[in-house]
């Protein structure tokens, strides 16, 4: 009795922070999800294929918890399914076996039937949940080629802000803007909208791109720094999804990357190349982001005092150097520049003043006194 009442806190809980939040295209809100039932009889296989990809981008719903299996159970329940696909899958008895859908690896929840999963062949190990009597809420594993079942297709929700009520294109938090040119032109057009060049975080988000947005070459807001490696024009760290065409025959030399519909995979790109791009928007609030204790921060980017001392390690495509501009400083503030070998190259003090650095690499560093903001581009954005 005390973990139902723990359960419906959480689930009031839930619905509270969900207020501002919506979905579109006949999905439904539950928790942070957006659900949509296919209620026809399908075999796994197609369900991962149906038109909750194609269409909509989207997986098989995945369930991370007790609150969101409780959740989707109940969903399930409203709409009259009796069992259902989810997106789990297991490869022996164990539930340490068992991988999500979504990519996120192995299950950290499960709510198995007692003697699941029982896996006897290959081809079973596609995990349903069960919605009648006692047993509703619990997960058994089924054939996935024989067994017809419905399933529920999940995106994540979108969050409300009506400065984008008008921007067709949203997922999980953002606002996907198309444009037109080449990778600088891209650059400064995503600023003025209060984004930057899109960036994909995640398989999910890969899925969306694919079929989504429909366009079959986009540039994406990575640039190469070193020779295997890359930057994302918003900050985020490169390496935590990769999804570059291994056998990419495009010339090495090229230091950007465009997504291509057909596949979903990346490759190399000529940056100066005038093609399709979308801005990436948050439609939070913005937050003030000091990017503290950044390493391999594309340029160009803010950069601002945190609550502490800070470095950061901004960088651009090797063939640019870097320029810093101080935009606000306030007294008694010192901002230290070292060079890539972390040789002090410049002190600076004072605001409406710029440092060039001597290559593609430049530290920073600020020891918390005072405050200021600055502006890091490649020297090819000079007047």
């Amino acid at each position: 009795m005390k973990l139902f009442w723990v359960l419906l806190i959480f689930l009031k809980i839930s619905f509270v922070k969900s207020q501002n939040r919506t979905c579109g295209m006949g999905f439904t809100l539950v928790l942070d999800k957006c659900l949509i039932v296919f209620d026809d009889g399908f075999p796994h296989s197609y369900a991962e294929q149906s038109e909750c990809v194609t269409m909509y981008g989207g997986t098989l719903v995945n369930i991370h918890n007790a609150i969101e299996n409780r959740a989707v159970s109940e969903f399930a329940i409203s709409k009259n399914l009796e069992t259902f696909w989810i997106g789990a899958f297991c490869f022996s008895n164990q539930t340490s076996s068992c991988y999500s859908d979504d990519y996120s690896g192995p299950l950290k929840y499960s709510n198995f039937h007692k003697g699941y999963p029982l896996i006897e062949k290959p081809s079973n190990g596609c995990v349903s949940m069960l919605t009648k009597g006692g047993q509703a809420g619990r997960w058994i594993n089924s054939d996935c080629q024989k067994s017809y079942l419905s399933f529920i297709c999940e995106l994540p929700s979108i969050i409300i802000n009506p400065a984008y009520s008008n921007c067709h294109d949203k997922f999980n938090g953002f606002c996907y803007l198309h444009g037109f040119g080449n990778m600088d032109y891209a650059e400064s057009y995503c600023q003025q909208n209060n984004g930057t060049v899109m960036s994909i975080q995640s398989q999910m988000e890969n899925t969306f791109v694919q079929y989504r947005l429909v366009t079959e070459w986009i540039l994406l807001g990575a640039k190469r720094v070193f020779q295997n490696s890359y930057a994302w024009a918003d900050g985020t760290p490169w390496g935590a999804f990769d999804n570059r065409n291994p056998v990419d025959r495009s010339l090495e030399t090229l230091d950007c990357l465009v997504f291509y519909q057909l596949n979903g995979f990346w490759e190399r790109t000529d940056c100066s190349l005038k093609q399709d791009f979308y801005c990436k928007i948050p439609l939070e609030p913005k937050v003030e982001d000091s990017k503290c204790n950044s390493t391999m921060l594309m340029a160009p980017t803010e950069i601002s005092s945190g609550d502490g001392p800070c470095t950061w390690q901004l960088v651009t495509p090797g063939a640019y150097p870097i320029t810093i501009y101080f935009t606000e400083m306030a007294n008694g503030t010192t901002v230290e520049l070292y060079d890539v070998n972390m040789q002090l190259s410049q002190e600076i003090k004072q605001s409406g003043v710029y440092f060039d650095a001597k290559t593609n690499i430049l530290n920073v560093a600020h020891d918390g006194v005072g405050s200021f903001k600055a502006v890091a581009k490649a020297q090819t954005y000079h007047d």
